[in-house]
């Protein structure tokens, strides 16, 4: 069924809840084509809620500073709506990132702190968003690491 025109400016005008969203893969095409940019307007358009952290997890030896940069640069050259850098400035400093190896439960262990204490900094309630920027291959892994 497709919404009609009520529906989708109701759809428009309503914020998600406080969240954390972890995305596994963060150094990868699909975040930096896709994922990262579609977020960012979310941000624009006033959708993404104030108590929303986003943290990527990747091999790549990133430091959060670095993620944060190489966002910007993805998100200027992939983005489909014109760049505002006072709306990035504000989304961009809710980014986060910690690398790891998906096989290492001490990779975990140190994103299982990350999240706690972003939890608790945003107001998330708990309320954590797993998104899988990955090869499916590598799901059932990632999944036993966060169960553990």
């Amino acid at each position: 069924m497709i919404p009609n025109s009520a529906q989708r400016s109701s759809f428009r005008s309503h914020r998600g809840d406080p969240c954390i969203m972890v995305i596994f893969g963060a150094g990868g095409d699909l975040t930096k084509r896709l994922l990262m940019p579609a977020l960012y307007n979310l941000a624009c358009d006033g959708l993404l809620p104030k108590h929303c952290a986003i943290v990527g997890m990747a091999r790549e030896p990133l430091t959060t500073d670095s993620f944060r940069s190489k966002m910007t640069e993805d998100v200027q050259k992939f983005s489909t709506r014109t760049f505002d850098a006072k709306k990035w400035q504000d989304f961009v400093a809710r980014l986060y990132y910690t690398s790891g190896e998906f096989d290492d439960e001490g990779s975990f262990k140190k994103l299982g702190e990350l999240v706690s204490k972003l939890d608790n900094d945003y107001q998330a309630g708990g309320n954590i968003l797993f998104y899988m920027a990955t090869p499916p291959s590598v799901f059932g892994l990632v999944s036993k690491q966060i169960d553990k």
